[in-house]
């Protein structure tokens, strides 16, 4: 009886850690710049072309340093109210006279890693290929580019929007937790209905 009591509440505080681990951070926003809940900015803006484009601190304008509470493995965001035949540019964009690259990407740069993206019309997936090592954490320096395939007049930045979240993969560890935590709440359980 006592070793089902241990593996339940070993169950239980296993599963409290892995909750306590992953997160979502969402935030949206509308206009022509603005910041996110962490307070870095992001802004609408130009490519070299005059196509749109949309970034964190914005193309063009350097790096940002993480700051929220925690590290970073994702990045998901979808644009709205885009004017008709406007989207994100799937091809690579080949470095502009300005002397930086305006492709959408997403760059951890103190790591040097470039995440993986998948492009779908008016959305974009960002992800650490690595999340141990790729990850952006507490501190690093790390910019977003999103380009577009057209321009926007001033007056369509009052009507485009979007939603955003960074979000966090647990730790192998922490993963490797839950599953003694689930196997000890298997034998509590297991062991209870032979008794």
């Amino acid at each position: 009886m006592r070793v089902s009591r241990f593996l339940g509440v070993l169950a239980v505080v296993a599963l409290i850690a892995t909750a306590a681990s992953a997160s979502t951070i969402t935030w949206s926003g509308t206009g022509q710049s603005g910041t996110d809940p962490y307070g870095h900015g992001w802004q609408f803006n130009t490519q070299a072309n005059g196509d749109l484009a949309w970034g964190i601190p914005g193309l063009g304008a350097g790096t940002d340093v993480w700051q929220g509470d925690d590290w970073i493995s994702d990045f998901h965001i979808t644009f709205f109210n885009l004017p008709d035949g406007v989207e994100i540019d799937v091809n690579p964009v080949p470095t502009s006279p300005f002397g930086f690259d305006e492709s959408t990407r997403f760059s951890n740069v103190t790591d040097g890693a470039l995440w993986n993206r998948s492009i779908s019309g008016n959305h974009v997936d960002f992800w650490a290929a690595n999340y141990i090592t790729d990850r952006v954490d507490i501190g690093d320096e790390f910019f977003v580019n999103i380009s577009f395939t057209g321009p926007v007049d001033t007056a369509a930045f009052e009507r485009i929007g979007f939603r955003a979240a960074y979000t966090m993969t647990p730790e192998p560890s922490t993963l490797a937790l839950a599953g003694l935590g689930l196997a000890g709440l298997g034998l509590a359980v297991r062991r209870r209905r032979r008794s």
